[in-house]
Parts: C-alpha cells; structure tokens; sequence
C-alpha cells in the first residue's frame, strides 16, 4: 500500500473514512479482499508471496494498513515481510482495542528495526494508531484529514495534499457515502511539476512517475509496476455499525 487518505471524525455520520491505492509490481501474486478460511476473522486481500496483506480489518472493528517509508539508505536484504505486521495486528486475540494497541505498540518498538522501513496505521475508528519505523513512536491519529505514503504522516508531498484537499472537499458535501466517488478520487493521475518533487533519495525521473495519486505503468518502469488496486474502507455512526470495505483491481 502506498498511499493512505483518512478522514476521522470529519463528517456527522462517518466517523471513519479511509481511501488506499496499492502500488506494486503487477507480477507479484495477489488475491484480492475475502475472509481468510485460514484466519476467519481476517477481511484483507492477499499478498500471495510473503503470505501478508497490506489493508484489511477483523470482525473487531479493528483496522490496520501499511505503506512502504521511501528510504533507500535504510533497505535491508533478508528483512521480514512489512505484509505480516497488519495481519499480526488482526489476529491478536484481546479483550479491548486499546489492549491490542498497547501490545502491539510495544512489539513494533521492539521488532520493527527487522522490517524494511514502513509506516502502519492500526486500531479502530475511535482510536488510530500511527507508527513510523524510523522515529519509533506509536502517534494518535487526531480528528480531522491526514495522508499517510511514503514519507512522514501528512508530509506536504503534492499528490498527499491533492489527496488530502479532495476528500475533505467530499467529506463537506456527502450526506450518504458513496464509493465510487472515493474510487474516482483515487484515480487520479495527476503529475507533480518537478520544482514540487520531495527528494527521497531516488532519481527524479522515477520521482516524478511516482508522484500522482494513482501511478500507471511507465516506460521508466518497463510496465511493470503501479497502482495493483484502490480500496475504500469506512464506519457509519449509527450504534453497531460494521466495518464495510470495497475494492477494485487493475491490470496493466
């Protein structure tokens, strides 16, 4: 997953909104959102290599969702699967939500210098949790619209306020949520003009491909990478609300 736009608490019947594009080569073997027959209280799609995901939630109305921290510096051969640590999350057995977050806050303290640089949201709709590898600090998601990519949480990287400056808009005028609306948001294939791009430590011209909201295959890529799926997760206010979560795929 590489890009994350959330909205918490921002509209009056919504407490939770997230819309995620994943990024990935388009060989890399997927299966896409179910409940695992494997881990029933599992709803994520698949990473078929490492056996991880990279977005789901459990039948908790818990939440998790990764996106790869652009570090090149800090990359590392051997490191575990990023995919493992959201179905970890999941499939942690604890009375209460915040149970799961203290235990899981201090394992990824603990654990994550095994992991190739990430960020990860986790916990639920009242109480999200950000944790990037590099800082180590488990941070609260406060109300209000964030971005979550390749960089640091609401970092003013032009297709994050792109993002961000869309959903908000949307949050304003919604009454009744609709995905497809949320899809098109994420469908964006806007460029950043190069004096706009981070330097992340990669070459400008992959900068560039890399910088709209939804990234297509490229000559620089050789078609083989971009955006594999976009994912519209969120929670209504009523009392018991369910978790709902749609998809769709593409292929190159």
């Amino acid at each position: 997953m590489c890009i994350l736009f959330i909205a918490k608490n921002s509209h009056p019947d919504y407490p939770l909104i997230i819309a995620a594009n994943r990024d990935e080569y388009f060989a890399r073997p997927t299966e896409a959102p179910h409940w695992w027959p494997e881990n029933p209280q599992l709803f994520a799609g698949k990473d078929v290599q490492a056996g991880g995901t990279w977005m789901g939630h459990n039948r908790q109305q818990r939440i998790a969702a990764i996106t790869n921290l652009r570090r090149p510096d800090l990359m590392q051969a051997g490191a575990r699967s990023r995919g493992e640590l959201v179905t970890r999350f999941l499939a942690l057995q604890t009375d209460t939500t915040a149970e799961a977050i203290e235990e899981f806050s201090e394992f990824l303290i603990a654990q994550s210098e095994h992991y190739n640089p990430f960020n990860l949201l986790y916990g639920d709709a009242e109480r999200l949790m950000v944790f990037n590898s590099v800082s180590r600090k488990p941070q609260r998601l406060n109300d209000g619209i964030h971005s979550i990519s390749n960089g640091m949480l609401d970092e003013q990287w032009p297709k994050m306020q792109r993002g961000v400056n869309a959903l908000g808009a949307y949050v304003k005028t919604i009454q009744t949520l609709e995905s497809e609306q949320l899809m098109a948001l994420l469908q964006d294939k806007t460029l950043a003009a190069e004096n706009e791009l981070p330097d992340t430590g990669i070459p400008k011209s992959f900068e560039q491909v890399l910088s709209s909201i939804f990234i297509p295959p490229s000559e620089l890529t050789g078609g083989l990478y971009g955006t594999r799926s976009s994912s519209v997760l969120w929670q209504g206010k009523q009392q018991g609300a369910q978790l709902e979560m749609v998809s769709c795929s593409y292929a190159p």
